[in-house]
């Protein structure tokens, strides 16, 4: 591994390795022709699902225009005649793997020479689709390179609030979420773990861990509190981003119950904080005793500092 060093010491994180499969067979000729068509159409079946439910979350995530081109994979399978040539072809004792290659390549070769170019983009929907299926047939399991995180988060703070952070890879993007929002929790991940260093000056530093939930920094730093520590925690952030990418306004609040706390009182701070609304319109329209007056409940700090 090559690169060059941009600071002292050292990070740690997962790698995701992602390599090409090969989608290799032996062509046959098959006697049992219907277990054969069998073997071809639940592909098929299991194929639609899979795109189906990737269209869904896509839809969720980037809108209908982006999940109507994965639907369109499903028409382009679903068309009589591209299933037809396949089914013939495995009727004629052609084993399925070689009867979706062979009708597929038809097709791309086909749109491919037809010098459209929206026209031409369909031949790579056709290789796309010819993949997914052979995978499928294959037992090959395909692996998504969204389900990539974006790297190692590493943050570390003094006594005094004075924070540094990495994130290694920072110029990760998804769409916008349906609301329009930031996907943080898309770019983060929940295929990994939260944990939390904490040198008290006793000697071994404090270690505690949990599993991502949601990818949300928020909500997994709530979990990590409930869980780890054991202390009920509210924990909320926000950041806006202006549309040449730098911060309008960015920050956040944790609040905990102290030891003997009643549960009325949890009860009023939760309801409170369910009030407050989003922290980025409390910072774009107020200051941070407002933000604390709000999440309290009109309680006003009795102590606070403010720092550069």
């Amino acid at each position: 591994m090559k690169g060059l060093g941009a600071s002292e010491g050292y990070g740690i994180g997962r790698v995701m390795l992602v390599v090409e499969q090969k989608l290799e067979y032996t062509p046959k000729e098959v006697a049992d022709v219907e277990a054969e068509l069998g073997r071809f159409r639940s592909a098929v079946d299991q194929f639609v699902a899979n795109t189906f439910e990737q269209a869904d979350a896509v839809r969720k995530s980037a809108g209908d225009k982006e999940a109507e081109i994965l639907e369109g994979h499903v028409a382009i399978i679903s068309d009589p005649f591209m299933r037809g040539e396949i089914e013939n072809l495995i009727k004629a004792h052609q084993c399925a793997e070689a009867s979706v290659e062979q009708i597929c390549q038809m097709f791309i070769n086909m749109f491919a020479d037809t010098g459209d170019e929206l026209t031409m983009q369909r031949a790579a929907d056709v290789k796309d689709i010819r993949d997914s299926i052979l995978s499928i047939l294959l037992g090959v399991q395909e692996i998504k390179i969204s389900d990539a995180p974006a790297g190692t988060i590493l943050v570390t703070s003094d006594e005094k609030g004075n924070v540094r952070g990495y994130v290694q890879n920072p110029q990760v993007y998804l769409p916008l979420k349906a609301n329009g929002k930031l996907d943080v929790g898309g770019a983060v991940g929940t295929d990994g773990m939260l944990t939390v260093m904490r040198d008290l000056g006793t000697g071994e530093p404090y270690n505690g861990s949990v599993e991502l939930v949601s990818g949300e920094i928020a909500e997994d730093f709530t979990r990590y509190f409930f869980e780890s520590d054991q202390v009920p925690t509210a924990c909320a952030l926000g950041v806006l981003v202006d549309r040449d990418q730098s911060v309008i306004a960015a920050g956040g609040y944790i609040v905990q119950l102290m030891p003997g706390a009643d549960d009325e009182t949890a009860e009023k701070l939760e309801h409170s904080v369910q009030r407050a609304g989003a922290v980025t319109n409390m910072l774009l329209n107020g200051s941070l005793e407002d933000l604390i007056y709000k999440v309290l409940d009109g309680a006003r700090a009795a102590n606070y500092t403010d720092m550069d």
